[in-house]
């Protein structure tokens, strides 16, 4: 439940970002942090739960659990990265156009 409604945040904050520069097609960027949120959120919990499992086998609810709430901060580390990539990205974009004015 928590991870929609940070997709609802990721899909806000990349919609406002594409709107500031001004970007034709807001929604791609949209999609593009919402699947970063997932892929490197659920990428890199699986990774870690592989690595620290060791072969044993473990139940229980608390491992269903688990990796829905590690998957929140590496995702959002990975979404804030995206956001601070692009936005340096179009910034630079903006002062070059102005330098040839």
């Amino acid at each position: 439940m928590i991870d929609l409604l940070i997709l609802a945040f990721v899909a806000k904050w990349f919609f406002d970002l594409a709107k500031k520069f001004k970007k034709p097609r807001k929604w791609i960027y949209i999609l593009l942090g919402v699947a970063t949120y997932i892929l490197v959120g659920y990428a890199s919990v699986i990774t870690l739960l592989f690595f620290t499992m060791g072969g044993n086998v473990y139940t229980g609810y608390g491992l269903a659990l688990l990796p829905s709430l590690l998957a929140i901060p590496f995702g959002i580390l990975g979404i804030w990265i995206l956001y601070v990539l692009l936005e340096r990205s179009w910034s630079r974009e903006i002062e070059k156009e102005e330098i040839k004015f």
